[in-house]
């Protein structure tokens, strides 16, 4: 698993788009793009067109998918890029279900994506995950937020540090200059 991750508008998915092409091309692979965000509404999918249609062209196959990622339809020779793991996690902490939303616990969400994860990694011959920034939160702006928005930025928090320790390459990106995160 390698993790790329950076503040808003670091270039982190430019960046992690260029490594999976690459990477799929050095190993004769299919690039597959997992998007997380869940499409409900009209303007989700008018979105999510939108952003299919900033990938046309670049090779990728797209899923969407937006939580249970051990679902997605893999030989384990893709290299897949994960966008994003924010998306993810809300997904998982406020999920749609029976026409109202059903809220889990920071914790709860936590295991739900890590196991998530795993199981994705297990079925790509390489996965890509790309994550916001989430340190950039400090006590002090938190104080502000509601307690479920607390609740995810700490399982975020937690999460990506989880990631860091698991993946064999971390790297930040920062005005699209890759950084290694790594030991």
């Amino acid at each position: 698993m390698i993790v790329v991750y950076g503040g808003a508008g670091s270039g982190k998915s430019a960046y992690g788009e260029r490594r999976v092409l690459q990477m799929a091309r050095e190993r004769r692979a299919k690039p597959v793009y997992l998007a997380c965000m869940p499409i409900r509404t009209k303007e989700d999918e008018e979105v999510a067109a939108r952003h299919r249609r900033m990938r046309e062209g670049k090779g990728f196959v797209t899923l969407e998918i937006p939580l249970f990622l051990k679902d997605a339809p893999l030989s384990g020779k893709e290299i897949v890029l994960l966008e994003c793991l924010g998306t993810l996690m809300s997904n998982a902490m406020f999920s749609w279900e029976e026409g109202e939303y059903a809220v889990r616990s920071p914790e709860d969400s936590l295991e739900l994506i890590w196991q998530e994860l795993l199981a994705l990694e297990r079925k790509a011959g390489e996965l890509f995950v790309v994550a916001n920034d989430i340190f950039a939160y400090s006590p002090g702006e938190q104080e502000n937020l509601t307690g479920e928005m607390n609740g995810y930025i700490r399982a975020m928090k937690v999460l990506l540090v989880c990631l860091f320790g698991y993946a064999k390459e971390v790297k930040e990106v920062v005005c699209g200059i890759p950084f290694d995160r790594m030991g």
